[in-house]
Order: structure tokens, then sequence, then C-alpha cells
């Protein structure tokens, strides 16, 4: 189970999705598409409050980003309601078929994989982040990217 979590959130960070078939014929699949369809804007925030806290731990990041004990608890009692609504109540069926064609690791890890993706598409949107991730063009070296580009 411990392995599940560190994969899930691995997915979820970096919007990694499952390798499986998009059809909903794949239990896997149909999982995805119900925590998809169930996932709101606000548990998009939830998942990306809870990524952002869980990551501040890392003893590379200053000290400035890390947040409370107490904040990191309240972030893994939500997180917990929003994966126990999902999994257990929104998509139960949709969960039980892909536990059992696929198993914990690789139903859990799709569902994460999912609700990192729907996380980081919501967030994303966001004009202000949006303008934030447009200031990174100014440090790219684009003509040495257009020449790369170019090069047989």
């Amino acid at each position: 189970m411990k392995n599940v979590l560190i994969a899930a959130v691995f997915a979820a960070g970096f919007g990694l999705g499952p390798a499986h078939a998009q059809t909903t014929s794949d239990p896997v699949s149909a999982l995805n598409a119900c925590v998809s369809g169930a996932v709101t804007t606000e548990d998009s925030v939830t998942t990306a409050r809870w990524l952002f806290i869980a990551m501040s731990r890392h003893p590379s990041l200053p000290q400035s980003v890390r947040v409370s004990d107490t904040e990191g608890l309240e972030a893994n009692r939500r997180m917990g309601a929003l994966v126990n609504r999902l999994l257990l109540n929104a998509c139960a069926q949709e969960t039980r078929a892909a536990v059992s064609a696929a198993g914990h690791d690789a139903a859990f890890h799709a569902a994460f994989g999912t609700l990192g993706e729907k996380a980081m598409a919501d967030l994303m949107g966001n004009t202000d982040v949006l303008a934030s991730i447009i200031q990174l063009g100014a440090y790219v070296d684009r003509d040495r990217l257009s020449a790369l580009a170019a090069t047989p």
C-alpha cells in the first residue's frame, strides 16, 4: 500500500496518466472516466494543496514554502475525505471492478493519475497561473531552441 501512495503522488504531481486503453470497457479506464467526471474544481484545489504541502516537506526546498504541521494534517484530512468520496462512493462500482481486474496498485495509480491530471488542468487554466507560467518564455533561449529543432 505504501508503494501505491508513492506512485500516486508521483502520478498526481506530474500529471501522468495511466497507460491503459482509453475505452470504458477496460475497468481501469472506466474508473478513470468516473473519477474525472466526479471531480470538481474545488476537488482540484484540494488535490493541488495537498500535493504542494507534501512536496514542501522536501529538505531541498526553502523553509519559507513549508507549512505548519496543523495545515499538513488538515490537508491530509481533506484529501482523505476526497479519496473516500471518489473511490468509495461516487465511483465504488468502478473501483471494485478496476481493483478486481488490475489489482490495487494499478487501479489506485490510475485513479490518482486522473485526479492529478484534472487538478493540473483546472489550476493551469487560471489566468494568474498562466501569466506566471508565460513569464518563463523570457528566460528560454528561443533562437537556440529553434536552431536545435531545425537540425536534422
